[in-house]
């Protein structure tokens, strides 16, 4: 949106925008960054544990 607005409306690119962009790129990027277990129980799922389990 940055761009397209610079393009088209002719708005300034200032140094605390791209700041703020960079942050939220830096932020979606370290929350979808995968996690790696130690220790992963593959018949956790039929176990009855973990993040599947409503008890």
């Amino acid at each position: 949106m940055l761009l397209l607005a610079y393009w088209f409306l002719g708005d300034e690119i200032r140094w605390f925008r791209l700041l703020g962009i960079a942050v939220c790129i830096l932020g979606v990027v370290i929350i979808s960054w995968p996690l790696k277990r130690s220790n992963p129980d593959p018949d956790l799922a039929s176990k009855g544990g973990g993040a599947t389990s409503l008890r």
